[in-house]
């Protein structure tokens, strides 16, 4: 066990994007460690996706843009990007937390049946992009 952590040997995830090509991080997402709790595990979840977060931030970031105003659940991205739950939604805090995106006043349900979120890329973030 190196440097505190369980799980050595983990390797990083492959870096591509919704369809397979390989995406560009969100600028400065580099920057922010990812988060976790603490626990020995929950820091080596951190360090194995560390490499890859900014690269999903902008995979998540790319496809709200995409919807527009129609925006997606949380539960949308991650059928649309092919990625679970766990790696998805802390992705969505990252960029609330970033002012990319906000969850919208609208629901909808889940494949499971529960109402959830729905995210949109912020108004100055499309007008950004454009």
């Amino acid at each position: 066990m190196a440097d505190g952590f369980l799980f050595d040997d983990m390797q990083p995830a492959t870096a591509r994007g919704a369809y397979g090509q390989r995406s560009t991080p969100v600028p400065e997402a580099g920057a922010r460690p990812a988060p976790h709790s603490g626990s020995p595990t929950s820091r080596a979840a951190a360090r194995r996706i560390a490499p890859v977060a900014g690269t999903i931030r902008g995979d998540v970031l790319a496809y709200l843009r995409e919807q527009g105003a129609e925006g997606a659940t949380a539960d949308e991205i991650e059928r649309a990007l092919g990625r679970p739950g766990n790696t998805i939604r802390p992705r969505t805090v990252e960029l609330r937390a970033d002012g990319l995106i906000i969850q919208s006043d609208r629901v909808r349900p889940t494949a499971s049946g529960r109402m959830a979120v729905v995210y949109v890329a912020t108004p100055w973030d499309q007008e950004k992009s454009s």
